[in-house]
């Protein structure tokens, strides 16, 4: 009887033996990261594909108070009409609150020169941002997976974002979470098989007509002959580089602190004390980045530190002006975008165009 008593105590008292090891690891990931409250309210977009579906189930077990967003993007003919109804039917199945919105992507993409991949993107973020206002939930959650972060870290590999874009999709970003992240696409579909879920395919998944479609069905598998564990190898590089980028984001911050001050004339960076940095370049690069400044313009700035002042260059929202100790930041206000500087040196004036830069 002793024994017996013994054994009910310990059995109850792991509870976590009750749990699925999938929401173990993705409440374990929640809690790591601070992404969610218990119980919070949650704005969960659902496309209806493998990934949102579990993602949405997994976040009902886990007892957050879930609402489904589900944005029609007119994209793909019946087929986008098609996910909308499966997703109403999945929210009414779950007993949901379920928020549906359409939108003309092309339209949007052209009147904005969006690539059709980005007009998508701001059109989905800027109403998942009214609905988390209008409903009062604490977060927006979205179903990027590991295998997702890999490869955008490849696509910002080709594309040359700098260190900040080899740490993958960031787990948290402003209100947007990704609690799906410590997970990889074979982990998802086997919760789906296990669980028995429905779900919707896209056909453009089978498809390289998007960049991140190439990487996905081209690349990686090409990467997969050469190393089979490359997606292991590549999902600890991620880990590592998050770690790299939390180290040199502190070191950045402070060096900032020193180089950049705002003035009445505009922000300011010192030139004395950004050359007498270790690695100038890279300095330049991530303070003038955020402005908007192409790589091949922030090295043509590098290589006017020790011209006369009066050198102007431009980004598509901010001006830099080259003066005698200080690079100057301001937005850019100019109406004709063929003049980009007008400066005086020995009672001359000088126009370089854009060309010139």
């Amino acid at each position: 009887m002793c024994i017996q008593r013994i054994e009910l105590i310990l059995r109850n008292k792991d509870t976590s033996k009750n749990i699925p090891a999938m929401q173990q690891k993705v409440q374990k990931y929640i809690e790591k990261h601070s992404l969610l409250t218990p119980s919070a309210k949650i704005i969960v977009g659902v496309s209806g594909g493998t990934d949102s579906v579990v993602l949405l189930h997994l976040l009902q077990k886990l007892g957050y108070d879930c609402i489904v967003a589900h944005c029609n993007f007119h994209l793909r003919m019946d087929e986008s009409d098609r996910d909308e109804a499966f997703v109403r039917s999945l929210a009414n199945s779950m007993k949901l609150p379920c928020y549906i919105i359409d939108f003309n992507t092309v339209e949007y993409s052209g009147k904005h020169k969006l690539s059709i991949e980005m007009a998508a993107r701001e059109l989905r973020y800027n109403w998942f941002s009214e609905l988390l206002k209008n409903q009062g939930a604490e977060a927006i959650a979205v179903a990027h997976h590991a295998d997702d972060s890999i490869e955008t870290m490849l696509m910002n590999l080709v594309r040359g974002t700098g260190i900040r874009g080899l740490s993958g999709i960031p787990v948290k970003n402003g209100c947007v979470v990704r609690p799906l992240l410590c997970c990889s696409r074979n982990e998802i579909e086997n919760y789906l098989i296990e669980n028995g879920l429905d779900h919707i395919e896209d056909s453009t998944n089978a498809t390289s007509d998007y960049t991140r479609n190439k990487f996905r069905n081209e690349i990686l598998p090409l990467l997969e002959e050469i190393n089979p564990s490359v997606r292991q190898t590549f999902y600890q590089t991620i880990d590592r580089f998050e770690g790299i980028q939390a180290i040199y984001q502190q070191s950045l911050e402070k060096i900032n602190s020193e180089l950049v001050h705002n003035t009445i004339n505009g922000v300011e960076i010192n030139i004395e004390k950004l050359k007498s940095q270790a690695h100038v370049a890279t300095i330049l690069y991530e303070i003038l980045f955020p402005y908007g400044f192409h790589p091949a313009v922030i090295e043509q700035i590098e290589g006017h530190l020790d011209s006369e002042p009066g050198k102007l260059f431009y980004s598509e929202s901010h001006r830099l002006l080259k003066d005698r100790k200080c690079l100057i930041i301001n937005a850019n206000t100019q109406s004709n975008n063929n003049i980009y500087t007008i400066s005086q040196k020995n009672s001359e004036i000088f126009v370089c165009l854009l060309s010139e830069i």
